[in-house]
């Protein structure tokens, strides 16, 4: 990770969901990477946390979806938004059309992960 840093990969770099590298690692739950991806972006922190991919969902919110607690600690005392919402989406996985109803903040899916 260090060295595609280093040779100039963009993290805050976004795929055509609007998924960045620091989603990413909000998922996989590592939080070394999340801190090394925050620390080397070229976005301050409070414009990384706020990003969203099409469905409105931001680091905090992926992960909260996951249960990985470290990070949602990390991207808290960052000052990542409790209250930001998703948005009603559709997109596709596979050819098969997804629905996302919108409205949920990181606490909904953290809630939905334990249900």
């Amino acid at each position: 990770m260090e060295d595609a840093l280093s040779l100039g990969a963009d993290p805050t770099g976004a795929n055509p969901s609007g998924v960045t590298p620091i989603h990413s690692a909000c998922i996989a739950g590592d939080v070394g990477i999340v801190r090394l991806l925050i620390g080397r972006a070229s976005l301050p922190a409070a414009q990384l946390l706020a990003l969203g991919d099409v469905a409105g969902m931001t680091p905090l919110h992926y992960a909260s979806s996951e249960g990985n607690a470290d990070v949602v600690r990390y991207l808290l005392s960052l000052g990542a938004s409790v209250s930001a919402t998703t948005v009603d989406s559709s997109f596709s996985i596979s050819r098969i059309p997804i629905l996302m109803a919108g409205g949920k903040t990181p606490l909904h899916l953290a809630a939905e992960r334990v249900a």
